[in-house]
């Protein structure tokens, strides 16, 4: 939590841009969004900040369907372009986004 209230306090959090996968007040997944608006001789570019599924839902496409409307508020935001890290080993992660085009 600690960490979340230090997020909300940073001048690029957008609430809107906060996404929560709950079922019955248990959250399942979450998603923030960050847009850097400071970008050198750039358009603004949306970034999938954090992208989490709690363990027991992993497998379930709760973090595709966050990581798509996420996509989708960075469209209504009038953005062209977005990126995310995701390291490495991390395969699962790998496929997920290499399936939405990033690479």
């Amino acid at each position: 939590m600690a960490d979340l209230d230090n997020r909300i306090k940073e001048d690029w959090f957008d609430p809107q841009g906060f996404f929560l996968a709950t079922e019955n007040a248990v959250i399942k997944g979450f998603v923030w969004t960050k847009i850097h608006q400071d970008l050198v001789n750039q358009d603004p570019v949306g970034e999938l900040y954090v992208v989490g599924t709690a363990p027991a839902h992993h497998g379930r496409g709760i973090a595709r369907a966050l990581s798509v409307e996420a996509i989708n508020y960075f469209v209504t935001k009038g953005l062209k372009h977005a990126m995310l890290y995701v390291d490495a080993d991390n395969e699962k992660g790998l496929k997920l986004y290499q399936s939405l085009g990033f690479n």
